[in-house]
């Protein structure tokens, strides 16, 4: 007898980015020399005092389940380090360790009802412009204008855009490098104050900011109820091998 997938599959597109991935690594295996722009991939090694404090875990026997919401030591140090360095006054227990793609999924799947509009930068990052509203079967819709940001929504959702619930943010931004402004973030969250309008932002390169500074939109005025903020290890520290986590303050508006 042949097994069929539920209908929901249909509607989750594959990620280019792991497809690219996977072709990058036959090609290589081959003896194909290639220049690869497929995975944003720190090319440093992880530190060696992290990966030290890993294999000292290990030897020490720390290889049992741990708490479903993250170890509460890490999440506490998330929880600071928030504080410290994005000005978001969240709480451990605000705190969800998960794979960044999975945060997406799960604040896409909370939220989003369906036949919902979620404002996706475009371009942008494949699972987030491409099957980040599937789980849902929302509507992606790209910012008034096109571009990378919804400068010209500012004046809201209307018409048929009257069911826009969320909108998705990536700064800086993969894959285009783009850093949003001080007054970008401004802008936005008084759309979604005035919109009653969740946030879902991706910080994953906040690290990577060469001119200028890094701002957390859920830091600003009215922000910290209606923004969710995935974070993590991938890029700053080169913990890209399932090491991922973000941080998801999960917030109603």
């Amino acid at each position: 007898m042949k097994c069929h997938a539920a209908g929901r599959m249909q509607r989750v597109a594959e990620s280019g980015t792991v497809r690219m991935g996977n072709l990058e690594r036959e090609m290589k295996a081959k003896g194909i020399k290639i220049i690869s722009f497929a995975l944003g991939e720190p090319d440093f090694d992880t530190p060696a005092h992290i990966k030290d404090a890993a294999i000292e875990s290990l030897r020490s026997g720390f290889t049992h389940y741990t708490a479903s919401k993250g170890i509460l030591e890490l999440r506490q140090a998330i929880a600071e380090k928030s504080k410290r360095e994005n000005g978001i006054n969240c709480t451990p227990d605000e705190v969800l360790v998960t794979p960044t793609k999975l945060g997406i999924y799960e604040a896409i799947t909370a939220f989003v009802e369906d036949g919902d509009e979620v404002v996706v930068p475009d371009p942008g990052w494949s699972p987030m412009s491409r099957w980040s509203t599937s789980p849902a079967e929302g509507r992606q819709r790209p910012p008034e204008g096109g571009g990378g940001l919804p400068h010209d929504a500012r004046e809201g959702p209307r018409g048929h855009h009257a069911r826009t619930t969320m909108i998705l943010l990536n700064s800086p931004s993969n894959p285009t490098g783009t850093v949003m402004t001080e007054a970008d973030f401004r802008g936005i969250a008084e759309l979604a104050r005035d919109h009653n309008l969740l946030v879902l932002t991706d910080e994953i390169y906040e690290k990577l900011v060469y001119e200028g500074k890094h701002v957390s939109i859920a830091a600003m005025d009215g922000m910290y109820e209606r923004t969710i903020t995935l974070n993590g290890f991938s890029k700053s520290y080169a913990m890209t091998d399932g090491a991922s986590a973000g941080s998801s303050r999960k917030r109603t508006s």
